[in-house]
């Protein structure tokens, strides 16, 4: 519980996905270098990844389970933030006064923050159905998910590498320490508690947004790579991939996910939580796009498979990610994504990836320090 007598202290709410956290992980990180010196509590909807993710800030002093201390804990504070694809202030305890006087710097900016609340009050207001809308609005200003809260709150942004910290041992643990790999994830996000009252959640095993034939992609890549080992991630929404040599669904923790990540030459997945979590970690992404938009939720260094047919269908109906809004048995714009194309798109990385391992190799045995830049 937050204390009268502790140095100034803001709240932040951060809701949604593994994604929807990291993005938020940014925005903390930035604003904590502009707005120097506050400290911070965070009330999560996940709160064993946001205690990961912000374990890093010197700033934070705890994380909270949003749904059992946030009504209970949110008086105690000047600025309150609810950060999502937007930023929100919690207006009920909003404390202007006693913010300028403390950091003039971080009143500036929660008054940037309110002057612009009042352009997304639509989207605050009915999110998640309006979240196409949104992105389409991101669209015209050029700004991206990655970046929406840092526009809105007029603030530079850092980049996608985000200092989560790292564990010892870990690829030495899954014997995967000096072998040449990539990773895999096939499965999607399992927590749909924003999904409107009544929409309807997909079994473990489908949902639109998840790629169906990642197994020939890996097939044909172990056929072209041979030299390559390939690593499945995820968690209880992944299908077995046959063809991958290592198999660590449900067997990681969010640091090790992040470990193996970081290792990896390339990481395939569909649009979603890993693929921010590698991205943040400075691994390169193949990513299959179906009916998220490919311009507001990727990464501009990732390989980048727009649909070949349809998508960009989020949102036009509340259950879109159990069932394809045209009716379709197989959502058209994954199913027409072929193996070909995808080894294609990524063959001259994994080409370039697989030198710059060997380089290292032959420098490692030599007693050289090495350096991939």
């Amino acid at each position: 519980m937050p204390q009268d007598d502790a140095p100034l202290a803001i709240a932040f709410l951060v809701t949604g996905s593994l994604g929807d956290h990291i993005a938020a992980a940014r925005f903390v990180r930035d604003l904590s270098k502009y707005a120097n010196p506050f400290v911070f509590d965070v009330y999560s909807s996940r709160p064993a990844a946001a205690r990961w993710l912000f374990s890093a800030f010197p700033n934070c002093r705890a994380v909270y389970d949003e749904a059992t201390a946030w009504d209970e804990n949110r008086h105690a504070y000047p600025l309150g933030l609810w950060i999502m694809q937007f930023l929100s202030i919690d207006r009920d305890n909003y404390k202007p006064d006693r913010l300028r006087a403390t950091n003039s710097v971080l009143a500036e900016v929660a008054e940037a923050i309110g002057k612009a609340e009042t352009q997304y009050e639509l989207f605050i207001s009915t999110s998640p159905r309006t979240d196409s809308l949104l992105a389409r609005r991101a669209g015209f200003m050029g700004v991206g998910r990655n970046r929406i809260s840092h526009s809105i709150a007029g603030l530079a942004y850092g980049g996608d590498e985000l200092d989560v910290g790292s564990l010892a041992g870990v690829l030495d643990r899954f014997e995967l320490d000096g072998r040449r790999y990539v990773t895999v994830h096939n499965g999607f996000d399992v927590d749909y508690s924003f999904l409107p009252k009544g929409a309807r959640t997909p079994p473990a095993d489908r949902s639109t947004r998840a790629y169906p034939a990642y197994d020939r992609v890996i097939a044909q890549l172990k056929s072209e790579f041979r030299e390559i080992t390939v690593v499945q991630l995820g968690g209880h929404s992944s299908a077995r991939i046959p063809h991958a040599d290592v198999h660590l669904t449900n067997r990681t923790s969010l640091g090790e996910t992040a470990e193996i990540l970081r290792g990896a030459m390339l990481h395939f997945d569909s649009e979603g939580g890993l693929v921010h979590l590698a991205t943040a970690v400075g691994t390169r992404c193949c990513v299959v796009f179906g009916p998220t938009p490919v311009g507001y939720l990727s990464y501009k260094d990732n390989i980048n498979l727009p649909p070949p047919t349809c998508g960009d269908c989020w949102w036009t109906t509340d259950d879109w990610q159990s069932n394809c809004p045209r009716g379709l048995a197989k959502p058209q714009c994954l199913s027409e994504r072929t193996p070909d194309s995808i080894i294609e798109a990524v063959r001259p990385t994994i080409t370039a990836a697989l030198a710059a391992f060997g380089k290292r190799g032959l420098r490692d045995r030599l007693g050289l320090r090495f350096s991939s830049r």
